[in-house]
């Protein structure tokens, strides 16, 4: 009796009595999924570790009743009780075995880890009782990219297949805990799937000073890392959040095949050259039936989560893509100042090469354009969720994906009258019998006239290649016009063949 009379006034005293430290560590657990067992098991992991006086280590975990999706193989964990609903615990040190005996704070019952408020109400709730001069958010439970992260499948009565918390809703819950504390997150750790999506991150950054996170599907969920996080910070609290960061990417969790960690202030500088590099893209490429899509989309890119494998790594992607215009060109000028923005805004990186030889830190929203038993994979009600994004309304690469341009307006490449301006060589034409015409756009119509103005040739161009290679072998020798149309504008050429 005496000692359930200590424990309930030390509960109340850790509840109501604010404490200061230098760190406070948040971890939002939505395991009111199929990852229940994974989490209850992280937790253990944290109390291997426990707070201490200058950091203190809070978590809220939402728990499955394991009868929300019957047919589903995922296990259900009844340790601890098999109690149901959320709780909010202060993490104590333990040994590490199968039972939860940090400090109970508060029961909740049953709640929704997917609804932003309860997001909000738990992190300004952590950061009123603990206040500390460094903040660092575990974000825990399934993700899944701009999708989404957080699943609760507790309601399946008006979410049969369970239902996430949207990344603009995630934004406005760090947004509502940078208000009330008046400074950023100093670490956000996506300990889930797929969350390293240039879309959240650009999303995130004005509330994060830096994300960790995998492009890929998390994998041996026994060791997610926590515990190493917060063993490196127990034991030198005076770290700097970027160290930190390295420290804990470089020791790779094995649940990971990719992780990385990014400085979010570089976002900003990686999102004005995207832009750029995609609205290039968009003058190089006018139908979207070339080698960026059939090439480079379906068989070239490093790609990352369950098939069709939504998303790609974004500097692989600019890698490949930024050579379609040639050397030299504004394209490959700009696909080189992406990739070094990338590489500035990725401090730390690593992956399992022999899987994800091409994981580079980043990976962003690029679906597969291809069809399976004879199907078309529908992307449109996707699609129609990602351009509702903030970062799909502020950004230009939602309207160069598949079927959201038109092809005979395109507002991503400007035109000017006139703008048409080729070089043909070699001038006149020779043995070889080929001539090269640099300068031509997909979509382009070519005709080529002999010296009594008959079309030899009339054809619209419908492939990139740098120079653009014509095969004259069988014509005769004389004098020949070219002439070369695009939207409007028109340009005439000169050129001879010798025999």
């Amino acid at each position: 009796m005496l000692n359930r009379l200590i424990f309930s006034v030390l509960a109340l005293l850790i509840l109501f009595i604010p404490a200061a430290g230098d760190w406070t560590i948040l971890i939002y657990a939505a395991a009111d999924n199929g990852s229940e067992a994974v989490q209850i098991h992280n937790l253990n992991l944290a109390e291997t570790v426990g707070s201490d006086t200058e950091m203190n280590i809070l978590i809220q975990i939402d728990r499955w009743d394991g009868v929300s999706d019957p047919e589903a193989h995922w296990p259900d964990d009844q340790s601890n009780g098999n109690w149901t609903g959320a709780r909010r615990y202060y993490v104590t040190k333990d040994d590490l075995n199968d039972t939860i005996n940090s400090t109970l704070l508060q029961d909740l019952g049953e709640i929704d880890m997917a609804d932003p408020e309860v997001f909000t109400d738990f992190l300004t709730w952590g950061a009123s009782y603990y206040s500390a001069e460094h903040y660092v958010l575990f974000a825990v439970g399934y993700g899944y990219g701009w999708i989404g992260a957080f699943q609760d499948r507790g309601d399946p009565v008006n979410f049969p297949d369970g239902h996430y918390m949207e990344l603009d809703e995630i934004a406005s819950s760090l947004k509502a805990f940078k208000n009330f504390t008046g400074k950023n997150l100093d670490i956000l750790f996506f300990d889930t799937c797929l969350m390293m999506n240039y879309e959240v991150l650009y999303t995130l950054s004005p509330y994060v000073d830096y994300i960790i996170g995998s492009e890929e599907l998390a994998t041996d969920e026994n060791d997610m890392g926590t515990d190493k996080f917060l063993n490196q910070l127990k034991h030198d609290k005076s770290i700097l959040p970027e160290v930190l960061v390295k420290n804990i990417v470089s020791v790779k969790p094995s649940a990971f095949n990719t992780l990385s960690g990014i400085n979010s202030e570089h976002i900003p500088e990686v999102n004005r050259i995207f832009n750029d590099f995609i609205r290039e893209l968009s003058c190089n490429d006018l139908t979207y039936q070339t080698d960026i899509i059939q090439g480079i989309g379906n068989n070239k890119v490093e790609r990352f989560g369950h098939f069709p494998n939504r998303f790609a790594d974004l500097l692989h992607f600019t890698k490949l893509a930024k050579g379609i215009s040639g050397p030299g060109s504004r394209l490959d000028s700009l696909g080189a100042d992406l990739i070094e923005a990338i590489e500035t805004a990725v401090i730390a990186n690593t992956t399992v090469e022999a899987i994800k030889p091409e994981a580079h830190g980043i990976s962003f929203y690029f679906p597969l354009k291809i069809v399976v038993d004879g199907i078309f994979i529908d992307y449109s009600q996707e699609k129609e969720k990602y351009n509702q994004l903030s970062f799909s309304k502020e950004n230009l690469w939602n309207r160069y994906l598949p079927d959201h341009r038109d092809d005979d307006s395109d507002p991503l490449c400007p035109r000017e009258s006139g703008g048409i301006s080729l070089k043909i060589y070699p001038n006149p034409v020779k043995l070889s019998g080929r001539v090269m015409i640099e300068g031509l756009r997909l979509n382009d119509n070519l005709k080529i006239f002999n010296i009594s103005g008959d079309a030899v040739i009339d054809m619209k161009v419908t492939r990139i290649e740098f120079p653009y290679i014509l095969d004259l072998n069988g014509f005769s020798s004389g004098v020949y016009i070219l002439q070369a149309e695009r939207k409007g504008d028109s340009a005439v050429y000169k050129f001879c063949i010798i025999r």
